[in-house]
Parts: C-alpha cells; structure tokens; sequence
C-alpha cells in the first residue's frame, strides 16, 4: 500500500479489480503480491510461506513453474504428465521435474532428451537440476498431483552431466582452474567428486550472488574485466567449457592487441 502502489491496468479494469483492494481509508489502495503469509506470533514478523500461483523465487528470479511443465509436455508424446518443484538441498535451492512416461524402454533417450529440450526453449536458470521419471505420479483424493507424496529426488548425480554415463572432465589449464573455483564457491570439496564440464553451474546449486563471486575469482586470476567478458555472458553460457572457452577468447584478444605494433616512417619517405 502506499504512494508507490500502481493505479491500474490500461484497458483492464478486470485486471485492475484481481489485484487492487481498498481496505480501509487510511491505506487507500493496496496490492495483492499473491505471497502467502503467516504472522510468527514469538517475533511479530511476518513469513512468506509460498505462493498463490504455480510461481516460486530461484536464483533471483521469479519462475512460473507451469512455463516450465509445459515446456516438458511437449517435448514427447511418451510423456503424459509432470510437476515441477523447488526443492532445498545442502542449503541451495533446486529445480526438479518429475515426470509420468507411458513406458520405461528407453529411459537414458528421454532423459536426454528432456535436458536437451528444455535447454533450447528455457532460460538456463529455468531449466530444472533433475528429472525423475515415474510410472505414475501420485494424486490426491480429488485427482490433482500430491506434491507431498513425491520421491525424493536423487542428488548424488548432479555433479554429473545427465545426459551421460560418463563425466567429461577437464581437459584444459582453464577448465582445471575453473572446475576448482566452482568446487570451492558451490562448496563441493567435501564430496570429493569431479565436476562434469557441460553441466550448468545453475544445475549445481549456483544463483546470481555465486555467479558475481565467481567472476571476481575470473578478474583476478584471468585478468579479465567488464569490457573484456561482461559478466551477463556468464548467465548465458553457464558450463565450465563454455566459461574456458570465453575466457580463453578474452586471451586471445589481448595477445592480438599487445602485437600491435605503431607503424614508423622514415624522414626519407
């Protein structure tokens, strides 16, 4: 509520009536956010317990999980129904499909299969961690899915491309430097496990507070800046391979530019 509370939707009075209420004359207008809220009656504060709708916060972003079902539904015809759910694990959040095929022949294709889809219709920080495939998924009593009663979700295999049997493991200078930076910001050392290079840092449990502290590690030991690797390029190409590869360009740039050599002419000419 307040002065900055919007007057109403151009056009849409309908709209406007969804999410503008009047609830008393000294507050005049106030907003609905669609936030689900509890007053915690020891400290007086209130807590956002969830959502109205099918959205949930990620990585600094706000996610509409149905964008996301929908992206997967159409990705075959084997897939008859699925969830997305924000799941917290080792204190980051993650995003985990769970999905209902027609039949378990070739489970390794459709899991591939899914990955690859939705990296080509979603934003990288959309694209959910894990796929769990299952025969049904569990419904209530009045047919909708029960959130509650889903598996839990098998995180052992993040670290991994999931995609692949095998791990892709660094190859270059680059990617070795890079793989310890992640293991040391996504506080991996502990697992002792070696990070795949085509999976995503968000995949892992990065969101854009890690991202900004890992191109500072980038700066320092890189050498790189703004100008050179905008850090928005770090959003977009999320890989370890594709990180070297970026990097690797920068290097390239400034060997060309420190070769350049001013042209001398003599006073004969």
């Amino acid at each position: 509520s307040g002065a900055g509370v919007f007057a109403g939707y151009l056009g849409r009075d309908d709209l406007t009536r969804q999410v503008l209420i009047e609830l008393d004359e000294d507050r005049g207008l106030c907003y609905r956010t669609g936030d689900y809220g509890r007053l915690n009656v020891t400290t007086e504060q209130l807590e956002c317990v969830g959502r109205r709708d099918n959205q949930v916060k990620l990585r600094g972003q706000r996610i509409e999980l149905g964008e996301i079902e929908a992206c997967i539904l159409s990705s075959d015809t084997s897939i008859s129904n699925c969830v997305v759910i924000k799941v917290v694990h080792a204190s980051s959040d993650y995003l985990v499909a769970c999905v209902q095929r027609q039949s378990d022949n070739n489970d390794e294709h459709l899991l591939a299969l899914l990955r690859s889809h939705c990296e080509s219709h979603l934003a990288s920080f959309m694209v959910p961690s894990l796929f769990t495939l299952l025969d049904r998924l569990p419904l209530t009593s009045s047919g909708k899915v029960d959130r509650c009663q889903l598996p839990m979700p098998d995180f052992s295999s993040l670290l991994r491309n999931n995609t692949m049997n095998c791990i892709c493991m660094p190859c270059s200078n680059a990617e070795r430097t890079i793989a310890c930076m992640w293991t040391e910001i996504l506080y991996l050392n502990d697992n002792n496990d070696e990070i795949d290079t085509h999976t995503s840092f968000f995949v892992l449990g990065g969101n854009s507070m890690k991202l900004m502290k890992l191109y500072y590690q980038y700066s320092v030991h890189f050498k790189i800046d703004l100008v050179s690797l905008p850090i928005a390029r770090l959003f977009y190409t999320a890989t370890i391979a594709e990180h070297a590869k970026l990097i690797e360009q920068v290097d390239v740039q400034k060997s060309q530019v420190s070769e350049w050599k001013p042209l001398h002419l003599s006073s004969d000419a």
